[in-house]
């Protein structure tokens, strides 16, 4: 009889990863605590100004960089 190789297990559902709770991202609430909506995300000197100041460390939407021609280096990763 042949060996049998991995778990036998993997497909049971029984040691299935943990789900966690998604978790808002820096952006998110800094948008938040200005009481901005989406909408409004471009209209907002506050936000603009801490994107400009955060962009290299969080996560800034691709479409709100655009529109306010704020350039991240693409080789931070």
């Amino acid at each position: 009889m042949a060996r049998r190789t991995g778990n036998p297990e993997w497909s049971s559902g029984y040691n299935s990863p943990e789900v966690r709770p998604a978790v808002a991202t820096d952006f998110e609430i800094q948008a938040s605590q200005l009481g901005l909506t989406p909408d409004s995300y471009a209209l907002s000197i506050q936000l603009r100004r801490w994107c400009e100041q955060n962009r290299k460390r969080s996560y800034i939407p691709e479409w709100l960089l655009e529109i306010w021609k704020i350039s991240v280096d693409e080789n931070l990763w």
